[in-house]
């Protein structure tokens, strides 16, 4: 399944292979939970950028990268710093 991006403009820019989830970094086992028995679940680690298998241990930064892997589905879980007022961008903490 691809979903379009576009520029709002009516084009289409690049083709996108997954659906992209945001998580607190602190709910990563609740992802693992709520995953693990469905899904072949994955870790990015930076900077080399391999993913490997993810046994629910929690990742840390600069690692932000997950993904659930099925027959029938894939898709990307990032985990961001957020607390309950504010979500904090990952290469710039003042925003």
């Amino acid at each position: 399944m691809c979903s379009k991006m576009g520029t709002g403009l009516g084009e289409q820019t690049r083709e996108h292979h997954d659906v992209e989830v945001v998580v607190r970094r602190c709910d990563q086992q609740q992802v693992y939970a709520g995953l693990s028995g469905e899904s072949d679940l994955l870790a990015l680690d930076p900077p080399e950028g391999t993913w490997r298998p993810w046994d629910g241990v929690p990742i840390s930064a600069p690692a932000f990268q997950l993904q659930a892997r099925s027959s029938s589905r894939q898709f990307d879980i990032f985990t961001e710093d957020i607390d309950d007022k504010h979500w904090h961008l990952r290469r710039d903490h003042r925003i």
